[in-house]
């Protein structure tokens, strides 16, 4: 049976340099915490660090693509 509602969207958002960098190691603590744990994960707890890693690497190429690399 199909979803009913809205479909998922991209949004747009806009951040100071300061404040992807803060946004971006505050995911990298998360990521580097999660990492040592990544052995005793579940499926869904390995899905979610992937999605984290994923969403690290994203936000990191646009903080390098806007500002150069750091």
């Amino acid at each position: 049976m199909a979803k009913t509602g809205r479909p998922k969207a991209k949004v747009s958002i806009t951040f100071s340099e300061e404040e992807l960098n803060t946004l971006i190691s505050g995911m990298e603590s998360s990521a580097f915490a999660m990492g040592d744990e990544f052995y005793s994960f579940s499926v869904k707890g390995m899905e979610i660090f992937g999605k984290e890693v994923l969403m690290l690497a994203r936000l990191r190429g646009v903080r390098d693509s806007k500002y150069g690399e750091q």
